[in-house]
């Protein structure tokens, strides 16, 4: 016992040192980054920020960007009772359309500059040079602050600056705020694009906004269509340009700066979630019970760096997670390994019984071996080898034995790579199914995989056996999906994981409809439903024996498409439409020349079946044909 205290202590100091290293040299802060982008939270701001949009709307109105300079001079003659007016949009060239169009813009600058505080945009270089500035005429009456928005590294802008050598922000420039604003601070966002109250500058320029709205107001003037391609990332995704400016603007505003504790405060917190997760594992014996805890000790940790964040401090949120994970997950290593031991055994013992998936499950929840079940949709495959018995008496036992094997190895592997499970083997036939012990949202695309490549497989099995004499052997396939039962059926003492309901006893029944319809594969109307990706064909509406509620089959079509087989499709779905309603002579007619081109099975059974209607009609046809056998 004290050696293995001894051993808990080493652990706890090495996680708690290499955390500590890695804080103090902030080897991780790229990702503590991205981990604090998550912890910012939408929130409607105290707000007297209007943005007014050029959007997809104002540009499919207004015309071709560049706009007329005299469009901005009309939008800001309504802005006469803002507090402050910032524009981001560049006007360091003369416009296109004249000096008089310049000229108006820079009256409209004027007059609005008398009433309102005016922020024109100026950007830096790298090295903070001008690079750009608006013409000299509108710079009589407005003043200047950078748009530049610097990136991280991945591309979000978190973080800004408020002056860079003898120039002001943008953002600085127009905030009201009488406190010290930081030269660098992180960018509060208060929630994702469209947070802060957004007009399109189309409805301000035609006089439809009401201009007492702007009375006081910060108005912000940028571009939000994407064709313009002033977007950058953020925490809350990809964001205009203005609307970054309109968030750094209220972060200013409310002195509402994110900023990281003391390191040394850090290390005190390192060490103490460090103790923490040792203490759980050492005094809790039961893995329930440890996990639950070192859960409830995540969701406190991380709910007070939320709430310390919602505060603006910054905790190290990444480093007090890695060594919390790392303290737990190196001190359950050390506690547990005689549970490894018994694993491997359960593993061992039922490993030539269960299937991979099922043991894995197993494993991770022992209570799982019991006699119960739950509900679940998945999907249901029944393959059976038609004439089995035909084909077994022109075989020796050996021979039989050895062809079956090789059979269902094929069979069995393909299931199994396509995420399914094998349930049984009834003889010559398979029952496999998909969505039990795992969730799987494309079961029924990987189920109609398997049955294609079954028939694949099948093909080149065929080959193979051709040069030793076996005959030919053909699969039949029923695919099915809906609610069943799934879990360990049996007796107290003896039972198996498997799946009941009446799904699975629909797939067993499409299965056999294949010798009716001489099909390969047919599949449920939401089997079909939930594939998007492969051919169906609709080939009948039937109501099987002890059921009062009609089907759909549909036939999963394997073929390669050519000229032929596509126009058979067209002249049976015609042919399929007029039998549906009652049109005898027509469906004849139809399901005949799919008959000339080829043969096919589902056009078979429905001529047969519309010759007999067309001279002794059924009464009340719906369209479903009943079987009175299974």
């Amino acid at each position: 016992m004290n050696r293995k205290r001894l051993s808990f202590l080493f652990i706890g100091l090495g996680v708690f040192f290499g955390s500590g290293l890695l804080y103090h040299f902030q080897l991780l802060d790229s990702w503590q980054d991205k981990l604090l982008d998550r912890f910012f939270i939408a929130e409607q701001p105290q707000s007297s920020i209007i943005i007014i949009a050029i959007d997809d709307e104002s540009l499919g109105k207004i015309g071709q960007w560049p706009w007329k300079r005299d469009v901005f001079a009309k939008t800001l003659s309504h802005l006469g009772s803002a507090r402050a007016v910032g524009i981001d949009i560049s006007f360091s060239e003369p416009s296109r359309y004249g000096a008089e169009d310049d000229e108006a813009l820079a009256l409209a600058l004027g007059e609005l500059s008398q009433t309102a505080r005016v922020i024109l945009p100026l950007q830096l270089s790298d090295r903070g040079d001008v690079s750009s500035r608006p013409l000299q005429p509108f710079l009589e009456h407005a003043q200047l602050g950078y748009v530049n928005i610097p990136l991280e590294r991945d591309g979000i802008a978190r973080n800004a600056t408020s002056i860079r050598g003898d120039y002001s922000s943008f953002a600085e420039r127009l905030a009201l705020n009488s406190n010290k604003v930081p030269s660098q601070y992180r960018i509060h966002y208060y929630g994702p694009a469209g947070t802060f109250t957004t007009l399109p500058l189309l409805d301000v320029v035609s006089g439809a906004i009401p201009e007492q709205i702007f009375n006081g107001k910060t108005v912000l003037i940028g571009a939000t269509a994407p064709d313009l391609h002033d977007f950058v990332g953020t925490p809350f995704g990809v964001m205009a340009g203005v609307e970054v400016h309109g968030n750094s603007i209220q972060t200013i505003q409310d002195s509402s700066y994110p900023s990281s504790i003391p390191v040394s405060h850090g290390f005190i917190l390192l060490l103490l979630v460090t103790a923490l997760a040792l203490l759980c594992t050492i005094f809790l014996q039961t893995l329930s019970r440890l996990f639950f805890a070192l859960l409830v000790l995540i969701v406190v940790l991380n709910g007070a760096v939320l709430l310390a964040f919602s505060h603006n401090s910054v905790l190290p949120a990444l480093y007090l997670n890695l060594a919390l994970i790392a303290g737990a997950g190196l001190s359950i290593l050390l506690q547990y390994v005689s549970e490894s031991e018994e694993k491997k055994r359960i593993r061992k013992a039922f490993q030539y019984y269960l299937t991979p998936v099922v043991i894995d499950e197993l494993l991770q929840h022992p209570e799982k071996l019991t006699l119960g079940g739950e509900k679940r949709t998945m999907t249901i495959l029944f393959s059976d080898i038609a004439d089995f018995t035909t084909i077994s008496e022109q075989l020796s036992p050996t021979e039989l034995t050895t062809v079956m094997n090789e059979y269902l190895t094929a069979m069995t592997d393909i299931v199994s790579d396509n995420h399914g499970v094998v349930d049984k083997y009834i003889g010559d036939a398979i029952m496999a199914f998909w969505g039990a012990p795992l969730e799987d949202s494309s079961q029924s695309l990987h189920a109609c995989t398997s049955a294609l490549s079954m028939n694949t497989a099948l093909t080149k099995l065929n080959t193979l056996w051709a040069s030793r004499g076996v005959p030919h052997i053909h699969a039949r396939i029923g695919i099915a999906t809906g609610e069943v039962v799934v879990g360990n059926m049996g007796s107290a003492s003896r039972f198996n994981y498997t799946v009941m309901g009446d799904t699975v006893n629909f797939a067993s029944r499409l299965e056999a409809l294949n010798k009716v319809y001489g099909t390969n594969c047919i599949v449920s109307e939401q089997t079909m439903q939930e594939v998007s990706s492969l051919v169906f064909r609709e080939i009948d509406t039937v109501r099987v024996k002890g059921k009062k509620v009609p089907k759909k089959l549909f036939e999963l079509v394997d073929e390669p498409a050519s000229n032929e087989r596509s126009e058979q499709f067209a002249h049976f779905q015609k042919g399929y439409h007029a039998y549906l309603s009652g049109n005898w002579q027509e469906a004849v007619t139809y399901f005949t020349k799919v008959l000339t081109l080829g043969s096919d099975g589902p056009a078979t059974v429905l001529l047969e079946r519309s010759v007999l209607y067309r001279t002794a009609p059924p009464a009340n046809w719906d369209g479903v044909y009943t079987f009175d056998t299974k």
